[in-house]
């Protein structure tokens, strides 16, 4: 099978965002007219579009995050590293002595755990990052207005409203859990830094939330606001 075109992919990615989107108010027609009998067909293919999405998605970028630097200089270059947590840079040692600083070109990812980190924030399935931790990853994660599922940038999109205005239930939410589950246990050259989503503005609680992500891959660390809902072996990277 010849890979497709970023084109041809950038149009399947347009398909299934439209897809996900009728397919969304058809199960919300469905319940106002209590026609409860539909409902698990649209869901089913509700699911299969999300699946779909997340894989043509789920490609590896090296992105610069937002705000950060980006200057350069004839003939200079940077050693980036991750350690455990944080960055370290470093400009190459002949070079050094020859460009200021100002003059040198800087790629800086953020890293937590030695590897790239990306921040995993709660998003509506629109992708308008507004408000909260959506807001947050859009200006310095390179989150991506319109894209309200999957990884962009350096960060995760995971969506627990449908709209701005309007949460999404929890068995949809479970569903864009084990997506991301999915994607990063997939993904082991990434830190998945996991907000507490869904307990701002979507309106739930951490016991409802938290569960969820148990048993999630090693490379996700969770707010430790929630470690008395989640199983013992659980990593954390803090809280806020």
């Amino acid at each position: 099978m010849k890979p497709i075109t970023e084109q041809r992919r950038q149009e399947l990615i347009d398909d299934c965002e439209k897809d996900i989107l009728n397919l969304s108010n058809c199960i919300r027609k469905c319940l106002n007219l209590n026609l409860l009998s539909e409902i698990p067909y649209y869901e089913s293919q509700l699911e299969r579009q999300k699946i779909a999405l997340a894989s043509l998605t789920a490609e590896k970028k090296t992105v610069r995050p937002f705000g950060l630097p980006q200057i350069t200089g004839a003939g200079c270059w940077v050693e980036c590293e991750c350690h455990e947590d944080g960055i370290h840079i470093g400009q190459s040692p002949p070079q050094r002595k020859n460009l200021p600083m100002e003059t040198v070109e800087l790629t800086i990812q953020e890293c937590l755990k030695g590897k790239p980190m990306v921040f995993v924030f709660g998003s509506n399935e629109q992708g308008i990052h507004g408000a909260g931790a959506a807001l947050f990853a859009r200006k310095s994660y390179g989150a991506q207005m319109g894209k309200g599922i999957g990884h962009y940038g350096n960060s995760y999109a995971l969506p627990t409203k449908s709209t701005p205005v309007r949460s999404l239930n929890l068995r949809e939410i479970a569903t864009h859990v084990g997506i991301f589950l999915a994607y990063a246990r997939d993904h082991q050259e990434y830190s998945f830094k996991v907000t507490a989503v869904g307990c701002g503005l979507a309106g739930f609680k951490p016991e409802q939330i938290a569960p969820l992500f148990n048993g999630a891959p090693n490379n996700c660390y969770f707010d430790s606001s929630w470690k008395e809902f989640m199983i013992p072996e659980t990593q954390y990277w803090g809280t806020v």
